[in-house]
């Protein structure tokens, strides 16, 4: 039996079912004893069935971890907020995401299956909790992704990262000569060190 007729043999299986009360009682509590898996199920249903009313949870969160960040990349709301924070109250108060958050919504990431770190308004691993969460998120069998400017991998955090089999880790290059790089990010391409840059220590 083939994967395409597995899937076929699903769909089928769903389209069956009248009652999404009752499949969700059977997934969560008989079928799987998983609330991932049923989970997935309740989404794949949800959406053959184009239900009104929806009881399943997101498969995928996008979560920022931070709303502060090393480099000042042009093309990136950081450019000039920092320079227009600092102009009206003098420095940056940094919004990081803290373990005791995450665990607020464990029944929830115990049904999702990706947790996205993104870099929309910060350097995730500018939080001095990434790792901590992270590991919390991995002890629950999330696939952990996340996107960064890739200043911050020293030895210790990349070891930490492999040591819990991080998923998918996106490094953010706008440019591969050190000139345009820096112009472009505020960075260094060929940096030896992990950097933090100076402008960044005064805000903090």
């Amino acid at each position: 039996m083939n994967l395409s007729h597995i899937k076929q043999k699903i769909k089928e299986t769903i389209k069956n079912f009248h009652s999404l009360k009752i499949l969700n009682l059977i997934l969560s509590k008989i079928l799987f004893l998983n609330l991932r898996y049923s989970n997935y199920f309740l989404v794949k249903y949800e959406y053959i069935k184009k239900t009104d009313y929806n009881y399943s949870y997101p498969l995928k969160i996008s979560l920022n971890t931070t709303n502060i960040c090393n480099y000042r990349c042009v093309f990136c709301e950081s450019s000039y907020f920092y320079d227009f924070a600092k102009e009206k109250v003098g420095k940056i108060f940094p919004n990081n995401v803290n373990i005791d958050f995450i665990k607020k919504f464990e029944s929830l990431f115990n049904r999702i299956i990706y947790v996205d770190f993104t870099s929309a308004s910060g350097e995730p691993l500018l939080n001095p909790y990434f790792i901590k969460i992270c590991k919390f998120l991995k002890k629950k069998n999330v696939n952990l992704i996340v996107t960064t400017n890739g200043s911050l991998l020293d030895n210790s955090t990349t070891e930490n990262l492999v040591d819990m089999k991080f998923n998918h880790i996106t490094i953010s290059m706008h440019s591969g000569e050190d000139k345009n790089y820096h112009e472009l990010m505020g960075g260094e391409f060929y940096a030896e060190q992990p950097q933090i840059l100076p402008h960044f220590c005064l805000f903090y």
